[in-house]
Order: C-alpha cells, then structure tokens, then sequence
C-alpha cells in the first residue's frame, strides 16, 4: 500500500518546535505505520503555510504562493499533478483537502466547530474552513472522525452518508505515563517561577476554551483556598482575547495567576504530573487531548458535560456545566476538599487512558485505507 499522508502541521513543528493537536495526530500515524512493512508513506507538506524555510529532509513539498495555491487546496480545487509519487490513496489529517480525480482521498475531521459555533471562530480562517467543510461530501471518498460526538455533528453539518464516516478516536503517547521525580519537578517549577501548588489549564486561549468561566470561577474560591493553590494556565494567545488578558492581568496582579505563554515539550509532563487537578471546561471539543493527558499523568480531571468531552472522560472525570459559574467553582470545591474522591478520579482516569492508544488507531485507519483501495 502506498498512502500519500498530508503533513504540513507536523513539519511546520519541526520548524517552530510547537506540536498542536493535529502535529501529535500525525506524527504518531506515521510512527506506528512503519512497523507495517506492507505500507510506504509518503509525507506531503504545503510549504508557503509556514514561511519561506529550508524544506526539510523525507516530505514532499507543495511549493506555491499563499495567495492563490494554498486557498486552492483548502478548497479542494488542487489536481493529481501535485503528487508527485505514485500513490494510491492520499490521506489529509488536516484541514488541507485535496481533490484528486484518479487517487481516493481520506480526511479525518477533527471537528466542525466553524459551522456550528462560528462566534468562537477566529474570523480569518472561519470563511475558508466553512466552506472547505461543505466540500467535504464531493471531495472525500471517506471521512474519519476522533469521536461520535464529533462524526454527529459532521453527518448532520455536511449531510453525509453515515456509512462514509469512520469514528477512530486518538490517544497519548509512552512519554505522558513516564513518572517525573521530585526534584525534576521542583526543577520545572523553578524554571517557570511557578509554586508547589496550583490548578492548571491547558490549551490555545480563545473563546471556545472558557477560560473567562475558568477565571471566574476560581475567583469564587474563598481566599484561603485561592493563596494555597494558584491558577496556571499554559498555551500561547489565540483571538478575541482582549477582555481575557485583562481579567488574567488582574488576577496575576493579586498574586494568584501565572499565565505561561511558552513551555516547552519536555517540561509539559511535569506541570501536568505536579498539579493538584486539570481544569478544562471547554465548551466545545472534537476529542480533548487534555483529559487524557490529565489522566495519565495521574491528576484528577474537571471537565465539561458537552460535546465529546463525556465520551472521551466516562466516569474517570468530575463532569459539570461549562456555562455554569457555580457548577465550574464548585467542582473545584470538591476536589479541593475531598481527597478520596481525587484518588477515585485518578484511579478510573489511569485505568480508562489506557483503553485509548495509537497501535489501535493506526490498525482501524489502516483498515479504512484497505476498504478504499479493495
């Protein structure tokens, strides 16, 4: 089998050394499809998305302007002339679709949130994925998605054949349940000026990640509570966020909030692993990432009600109303005061993390590609 896979998230991060979601997807496709010696991949990357930079050794550069070709892509008016391998399925873990007359194509979704909440959307992208999205029933041939919330809401949003949908969720890798040490942690804490104890969240700031709500609620903590454990929030600054940096300002002022643009990947393990519990109420997510990350570094999880987020977590996470204030303040409450159900948390989280992982994820979509190619 010869699989062209779309890789430009994942060399852009070999460049700028930030492995998103979509990045950790691929990469560890590509990772386990190599203990398959019946499958050669073939990595393409559209080059002009992150800048004109040295191309980098074993991908397959899309080389046009970001005017016109790149958008044409997007859109999925490209053509079989940039393949340049005899390939015989092209596979976009992205949102970069092809169309291609003679090659079957395979696009995982990872969700449709511009079609469903556009308002949480950043306005630059949200016109072209929008409309990228409703292509997606001419240009694939099957479509996987992460979660059944998520497949739903893809069916529903793009009208499509339910039986040209595939729900293959992801996973972590070996890395997230290796034990830090005590003094590799004190370590990272003194790295980032950090203290011993805090509640954490991690992600892109934007809206759809409720971190307004987080913030809110948090500060409904009694004082006592908020001078013990501190509020650290990883991830760079997204959109719409002009009103979040103030309410974060304001509470770094008062000595409680740590906001951490930057960690790197290596430290990443050892905040989550150091933190007295995960808080990610999002309002919306294709999979979430950080629950499971929550749960193998062996932390208690606060999570939302909605969307795939139940059906990821089960019963290994405290589930509340991401629009709720008091549901979100009193879930911290709980955790906070009831160390009992904290290991309860942790017990179910370890266990339940590993019923998801990336040899099963590379077998189902491996099997999606024999369906295709007969």
């Amino acid at each position: 089998m010869h699989i062209g896979l779309g890789a430009t998230l994942l060399a852009r991060a070999a460049v700028t050394r930030r492995l998103d979601g979509i990045g950790i997807y691929v990469e560890n496709l590509a990772n386990h499809f190599q203990q398959y010696p019946e499958i050669t991949v073939e990595k393409y990357v559209y080059s002009s998305l992150f800048g004109k930079t040295k191309q980098l050794p074993g991908y397959h550069y899309f080389n046009h302007s970001m005017t016109t070709n790149t958008a044409r892509f997007m859109l999925g008016l490209a053509s079989d002339s940039l393949i340049k391998e005899k390939i015989q399925l092209y596979h976009a873990p992205d949102h970069y679709i092809p169309y291609l007359k003679k090659i079957p194509v395979v696009a995982t979704v990872m969700d449709v949130i511009p079609l469903l909440f556009p308002e949480l959307c950043n306005p630059w992208f949200r016109e072209i994925k929008n409309y990228a999205f409703k292509r997606l029933a001419k240009n694939c041939q099957h479509i996987i998605c992460i979660s059944h919330a998520a497949a739903q809401d893809v069916i529903e949003q793009c009208r499509l054949d339910p039986k040209r949908v595939s729900v293959i969720p992801l996973a972590v890798d070996d890395r997230w349940h290796q034990q830090i040490s005590a003094e590799q942690k004190q370590q990272i804490l003194n790295k980032y000026q950090l203290p011993t104890d805090y509640l954490l969240f991690v992600g892109t700031l934007q809206p759809r990640k409720n971190i307004d709500k987080i913030i809110k609620a948090y500060c409904l903590l009694p004082d006592e509570l908020k001078h013990q454990h501190h509020l650290v929030l990883v991830g760079k600054n997204g959109w719409r966020t002009d009103e979040l940096l103030r309410d974060i300002q304001k509470l770094t002022d008062q000595g409680y909030c740590h906001w951490l643009n930057y960690v790197e990947q290596q430290d990443i393990y050892g905040l989550y692993q150091n933190a007295k519990m995960l808080l990610y109420p999002s309002l919306y997510e294709g999979f979430g990432f950080p629950v499971l990350e929550g749960f193998a570094s062996g932390i208690p999880v606060l999570t939302s009600t909605t969307s795939s987020l139940p059906e990821v977590a089960g019963d290994a996470a405290l589930l509340v109303d991401p629009n709720s204030l008091d549901a979100i303040s009193q879930g911290m409450l709980q955790l906070l005061g009831d160390a009992g159900l904290c290991q309860n948390y942790i017990k179910k989280g370890l266990a339940r993390v590993k019923t998801y992982n990336w040899q099963s994820c590379a077998q189902q979509t491996i099997a999606v590609y024999q369906q295709l190619i007969g």
